[in-house]
């Protein structure tokens, strides 16, 4: 191997784009999350990019949630379902990994 080839040992050592086509690829909201812990590189990835607007459930018409989408493509990209109907409660979940 010459001294101008680098191989890839890890995760880490892959470029930012391709980490996000991996989690494009991941469903489970879950899965993204425990992948978003391992590390504060992964997490600065995976949070909030995969883990909002994954699926949406909407009971009436919301514009602000359209104007937001509408202004940042990478969040649309990740929507798998839309979901219109009666009111659903859902919990958000907040992980904050700064050391204290």
């Amino acid at each position: 191997m010459s001294s101008e080839t680098k191989r890839v040992t890890s995760l880490f050592d892959l470029a930012e784009e391709l980490v996000e086509e991996i989690l494009a690829h991941i469903d489970r909201h879950m899965d993204i999350l425990a992948f978003a812990l391992t590390s504060r590189f992964f997490s600065r990835i995976a949070i909030p990019r995969h883990t909002e607007y994954r699926v949406l459930y909407l009971t009436a018409p919301k514009p602000d949630i359209w104007r937001n989408l509408s202004r940042c493509s990478t969040l649309t990209s990740n929507i798998r379902e839309v979901h219109f109907g009666p009111a659903v409660v859902l919990i958000p979940l907040r992980i904050n990994l700064q050391s204290r």
